[in-house]
């Protein structure tokens, strides 16, 4: 990882950290409880190991989300962007439509949907829809199971774990 790499990773929002998290979200039908990320992926750098959250959700009146993505810049390194931050578009192609009762992400040229959360409870939320392959992560799923890449998850659960899915 190049200096500019980690300089953009450092650059990502980091405003979730004193953020309240649910107790337990259903995410495409596998539960997670008392797990604070969702997807992380480590980056090693020298004797240092910073952490990639692309898709963080914490509690609300309107729950919140922040998404992120790798993208390739004109050099071929990677460049990590935010997309959304506590539920606010931070980018031009993405839109956040927030309720009482969930958070729909989706893109704007195509009305594709990212994130579907609905089902909000004090306590507990439910990811019914994912998509990340538009925001370079081959990670979907519905209600019924997650897939990432080939595999397969459905009805499974962890609990007080550091992340659900490791990448």
């Amino acid at each position: 990882m190049s200096d500019n790499e980690l300089n953009s990773l450092k650059g990502l929002s980091t405003s979730y950290e004193d953020q309240e998290q649910y107790n337990t979200v259903i995410f495409c039908s596998n539960i997670v409880k008392s797990t604070p990320f969702l997807i992380e992926r480590e980056i090693k750098k020298n004797d240092d190991i910073y952490s990639w959250r692309p898709l963080i959700i914490r509690k609300g009146d309107i729950p919140k989300v922040w998404l992120s993505t790798l993208v390739k810049n004109q050099d071929g390194e990677d460049n990590f962007i935010d997309l959304v931050i506590e539920s606010n578009s931070v980018h031009p192609e993405i839109i956040v439509e927030n309720s009482v009762h969930g958070v729909r992400i989706s893109l704007k040229a195509s009305d594709e949907t990212i994130l579907e959360l609905a089902d909000h409870k004090p306590t507990s939320i439910e990811v019914i829809k994912l998509d990340l392959r538009p925001v370079s992560l081959n990670i979907f799923g519905d209600h019924t199971e997650l897939k990432i890449v080939n595999n397969s998850f459905s009805r499974g659960s962890i609990s007080n774990s550091r992340a659900f899915i490791g990448i």
